[in-house]
């Protein structure tokens, strides 16, 4: 799902749930050959959903 307009609204505009939003906003912003740091980053974002 590509971010429309500026990252602004609930969860940078990815929508109602952190599980989703969260790594696919790290996508966006990091995604440009940067995948250790996504896949690093997307690893703690979920353990913080959880808790």
């Amino acid at each position: 799902m590509a971010l429309v307009g500026k990252r602004d609204g609930r969860n940078f505009g990815y929508g109602r749930q952190l599980s989703y939003a969260g790594p696919q906003a790290l996508r966006d912003l990091f995604g440009g050959g940067h995948y250790g740091t996504v896949k690093a980053h997307s690893d703690r974002w979920q353990a913080f959903v959880r808790w």
